[in-house]
């Protein structure tokens, strides 16, 4: 199945945006989804500036449609074709543009309605924040420590921390792996298309992958070595 990324806007749909307010109804993105042959939408949602949905193009393929609330540029995403690595960002990429970003722990990662969704922290034992990714452009879309800063001058506790955690010591673990560690012990290890890595509260990293037998699996791996604990084939 060939990826069809498309990351256009109609002059139409854009003429017909608001130049003072730079945002997009609702209506104004479903307008902009039939301007490019998108039918069937479901699930659309406003997300930190970017209106996700999903629907069917005029090939027929179910694909996650992101469209940019500030100027109406179209994004479309193949999910079977990200999963495969073909043509977009994988796992590893996303992780390393985290990292750059002054996210050096990642905790939790997965392909979610049109975005890329991670845990992240800047250090052990500092609060955990949830980030969006843009697949295409790996772009960060939402800043969670202005977003926590503000909800601490109303609640009165420190950035990062709800009333429900308030009370919880943080763990230290000096010997967790990282995400992108995890990624490359599994690639040295043979396995291919690595997503969805995520740390469990079990304690254990989890991944859906391909082996090097081309079978789809769901793995345990441990969050120290690395090392792949349970190889499960995923029906």
């Amino acid at each position: 199945m060939q990826l069809v990324l498309r990351t256009l806007a109609t002059a139409a749909a854009t003429l017909a945006l608001s130049s003072a307010a730079h945002a997009i109804t609702a209506s104004e993105a479903m307008n902009i989804l039939a301007t490019n042959g998108y039918v069937a939408p479901t699930d659309l949602q406003l997300t930190s500036g970017v209106w996700r949905v999903t629907a069917t193009s005029q090939d027929g393929v179910r694909r996650n449609v992101l469209i940019d609330d500030a100027n109406g540029a179209l994004s479309a995403i193949d999910p079977t074709a990200l999963r495969n690595g073909w043509g977009l960002p994988g796992a590893a990429q996303v992780v390393q543009a985290l990292n750059a970003a002054g996210w050096p722990i990642v905790k939790d990662l997965e392909f979610d309605n049109g975005l890329w969704e991670a845990e992240v922290c800047r250090a052990i034992g500092q609060p955990d924040y949830d980030v969006l990714v843009h697949p295409v452009t790996l772009a960060i879309l939402n800043n969670p420590e202005e977003a926590a800063a503000a909800a601490a001058a109303t609640t009165g506790l420190p950035n990062g921390v709800d009333s429900s955690t308030a009370a919880a010591a943080p763990t230290p673990a000096t010997s967790l792996l990282s995400a992108a560690e995890i990624i490359a012990r599994l690639q040295a290890a043979g396995y291919t298309r690595i997503h969805d890595l995520e740390y469990d509260d079990d304690g254990y990293w989890e991944a859906d992958a391909w082996n090097a037998r081309g079978q789809k699996v769901d793995l345990d791996i441990s969050p120290t070595t690395g090392a792949v604990l349970r190889e499960k084939l995923d029906d």
